[in-house]
């Protein structure tokens, strides 16, 4: 593995230039041996683009490599990793849509596979990849489920007005999260952060339904704890 060159990984670690040169050691071109480090880092740094990662990424069918060269038709749907994946849907579906179409019908029927392991829960929730989302929200919770559920717990949700962007993002995420992953009785429940708690199956079909459920959820003020357990004891 290795990092493109000049990447933010590679400007804080400079391994680029260590495997290049570990690649392409002095030795092992003549015209190596006189030049300054600076230029020979350089020099070593451009051939491992042009001659290793390049094609490394083509064999790896890394998404790319097609996009740059303008080959849509050439991308592998299933290979692409699921942060690239979703910053790409926009262009996929503009720029392959009709294939594109096809490999979320082959997903949706469980014919192809996509990837979701690199993100968390919040970003796939709250991304503007539509179905792609609800894709990777589906791979994110099969994965999780084949490690077993969760048993006696319930997510105390804090939708307070004031916790705008990420933060409710990650509370709405993780409450959607945990409600999935439980045992009945508190399968797809929560409770609300209030000074009256109140547990909420949460309601909806889609991601987007069900996270447009959670944010109205009641909220008052701080909470009251002994109000949770009683809350969560009072379940039918």
């Amino acid at each position: 593995w290795c990092p493109s060159l000049d990447s933010c990984y590679d400007l804080s670690t400079f391994i680029c230039e260590a495997v290049a040169q570990h690649l392409f050691p002095r030795e092992s071109d003549p015209a190596y041996a006189d030049l300054p480090d600076a230029h020979y880092a350089y020099r070593v740094c451009d051939r491992l683009g042009r001659e290793a990662l390049v094609l490394l990424r083509r064999a790896l069918q890394l998404p790319e490599v097609y996009i740059f060269a303008g080959e849509w038709g050439l991308a592998t749907y299933e290979r692409v990793a699921s942060v690239a994946m979703k910053n790409y849907t926009p262009l996929f579906t503009k720029r392959d849509g009709d294939r594109f179409d096809r490999y979320l019908a082959d997903v949706r029927e469980s014919k192809a596979m996509i990837t979701a392991g690199a993100l968390l829960s919040h970003e796939i929730l709250f991304s503007s990849a539509g179905e792609v989302a609800e894709l990777q929200w589906r791979r994110m919770m099969e994965d999780l489920l084949a490690r077993g559920k969760l048993c006696n717990c319930i997510a105390v949700c804090d939708v307070f007005g004031s916790m705008s962007g990420e933060p409710m993002d990650v509370v709405v995420a993780l409450g959607l999260l945990v409600s999935e992953l439980n045992e009945e009785p508190w399968k797809g429940c929560v409770i609300t952060f209030s000074t009256e708690p109140k547990l909420h199956r949460i309601a909806g079909n889609s991601l987007q339904e069900k996270t447009e459920f959670m944010k109205r959820m009641d909220w008052r003020g701080n909470t009251d704890f002994q109000e949770e357990l009683t809350a969560s004891a009072c379940n039918d």
